[in-house]
């Protein structure tokens, strides 16, 4: 009688747990607004940071840059170079065939901390485009990498000079968005690269069969296991 009962308390058990789990952690997740990334040109470096330093009047200048039709936003960090008491401002330009966006970032923003740019937002996808960043006060730095195994396929110039660090950039939407409101447009960018038109629908096929297929299979591995108990104990 007790072992007969196993397997209906361990399915409502496992369908508890796995239903609190939800509720307490992906759920959350997948609500939580936050800063959507829409496209990294360059990457910010895992390994060894080095910085593009940038006197007063200096221009460094990222091309062949894609760009998101999300995009509203340019992040990037400045550092310290021992020479400025306060971030200076940055003039932004951002240019590509029938697209052109021109920001003023004034100084005052803190040192050390992803500080994002507004840019006018694409109409659509754009490729090769060209970012560059002037130097509008004391010398500062850009964070970026030289790291072989990091570095993007794009050319840096500094002031015309072709140079081997990488500053670190990266398009933004700037306002916040859960994973949960873009879910369509994750999946419509996942299929982009797989030609295959169902692959939408094959994700969410798997997203179903992970939420429910989960906890059947803890219910039908406890099933068995009760059941080949009662076999081995069997006279």
């Amino acid at each position: 009688m007790f072992r007969s009962r196993i397997v209906p308390v361990a399915a409502v058990v496992a369908f508890a747990l796995f239903a609190v789990a939800f509720a307490t952690s992906l759920v959350p997740w997948l609500t939580r607004e936050r800063q959507s990334v829409s496209s990294t040109p360059t990457t910010l470096s895992r390994f060894a940071l080095t910085d593009v330093r940038l006197r007063h009047g200096a221009e460094v200048c990222v091309r062949g840059v894609g760009i998101d039709r999300t995009a509203d936003g340019l992040q990037l960090r400045v550092v310290d170079v021992g020479k400025a008491d306060v971030t200076p401002t940055l003039g932004i330009e951002v240019r590509a065939p029938g697209y052109e966006s021109h920001t003023r970032l004034a100084g005052g923003y803190p040192f050390g901390v992803p500080v994002v740019v507004p840019v006018r937002r694409p109409a659509r996808d754009v490729d090769g485009a060209r970012v560059c960043v002037r130097n509008r006060g004391k010398a500062i730095a850009l964070t970026g990498t030289k790291e072989p195994m990091e570095l993007a396929k794009v050319r840096v110039r500094l002031d015309g000079r072709t140079i081997a660090p990488q500053p670190w950039l990266t398009f933004v939407r700037r306002a916040p968005i859960s994973v949960l409101a873009h879910a369509g447009e994750i999946l419509d960018r996942v299929a982009a690269f797989r030609p295959f038109p169902a692959v939408p629908a094959l994700l969410g096929l798997l997203a179903a069969l992970v939420l429910v297929g989960v906890p059947i299979a803890v219910v039908s591995a406890l099933a068995t296991a009760e059941r080949a108990d009662r076999r081995d104990g069997a006279p």
